[in-house]
């Protein structure tokens, strides 16, 4: 019996960096963007 059988644990696929940021590309219009301070481009950064 594998771990992927067992309802408690979620199911995993190893894959690469590339084909992980591809997926994520195609649905970019749906994540949501952080909201980050003014101050967080300030002077010095």
């Amino acid at each position: 019996m594998t771990m992927d059988s067992w309802p408690v644990f979620p199911h995993f696929k190893l894959t690469t960096a590339k084909s992980y940021f591809e997926r994520i590309e195609s649905h970019a219009d749906e994540l949501p963007l952080p909201a980050l301070p003014s101050a967080a481009t300030g002077p010095g950064c």
